[in-house]
Formats: structure tokens, C-alpha cells, sequence
């Protein structure tokens, strides 16, 4: 359970970037911690309900879930590729002069896996 001591202690969220393909979405979140600012990435597929299935007074049937078929799987994964270029793009370390040092996603996620990456392409 928590308690209104630790919700207050949490640090609130905000949506920062957006990526939309069609009707996938992924929304970036940015919490500001006392460690520095986290990412967190929502996904989710946009429907409209049938006109009959409305509650009328205004309502234009479109919802939101975060369940997904087969077809659309590599939608979401472009997605989310997306909201972590951006999300990397914020991150990345910068030099002496404060000017990002250029990499590439693919070297980043090669870094964090330990592989060894070089000027070829990566491995995926």
C-alpha cells in the first residue's frame, strides 16, 4: 500500500515527446530524481468504437489500449526505437565544452551489453 508520505515523495511525471506512427503512439515521460532526470516510455494503440457503442453527449469513440496485434508488432517496435533515440539524444555525454559527443544509439546499446562495436555497422 502506499501512503500519502511516499506518492508525495515520488517524483511526478511529465510527457516530453511523442512519437506517432499511424495509430501507434509512444510517449515519453521524464521524471526529475535526485539522481538526474528518468525516462520512461508508454505505449499504446488508438481505436474508435462503433457508432452504436458510443455513450453519446459528445463522445467520438476513440480509446486507447495498450494491447496490440500481430500485424501491427513492428509499428510498436519503431515505436519504441524511436522514444529511445530520443531519450538517447538527451542523454548522451557531452565533452569539456559542453557539446554533445556524437555516437550512435547502436554504440550505446553495444556499450551496455558489452559487445564490441567499430565502425562497421552493428550487429543487429
Amino acid at each position: 500500500m502506499t501512503t500519502a508520505t511516499q506518492q508525495a515523495a515520488e517524483p511526478k511525471a511529465q510527457a516530453v515527446h511523442h512519437v506517432r506512427l499511424g495509430r501507434i503512439s509512444a510517449t515519453v515521460w521524464k521524471a526529475d530524481t535526485d539522481a538526474g532526470p528518468r525516462f520512461s516510455v508508454s505505449l499504446q494503440r488508438s481505436y474508435r468504437l462503433p457508432e452504436e457503442q458510443r455513450s453519446g453527449n459528445g463522445d467520438n469513440g476513440w480509446r486507447n489500449t495498450s494491447f496490440f496485434g500481430r500485424d501491427e508488432c513492428l509499428i510498436v517496435a519503431e515505436a519504441a526505437r524511436q522514444a529511445a533515440d530520443w531519450i538517447f539524444q538527451q542523454q548522451r555525454p557531452q565533452d569539456q565544452n559542453g557539446h554533445g559527443i556524437l555516437t550512435t544509439l547502436a554504440q550505446e546499446v553495444a556499450r551496455l551489453s558489452g559487445q564490441q562495436v567499430g565502425t562497421e555497422e552493428a550487429p543487429f
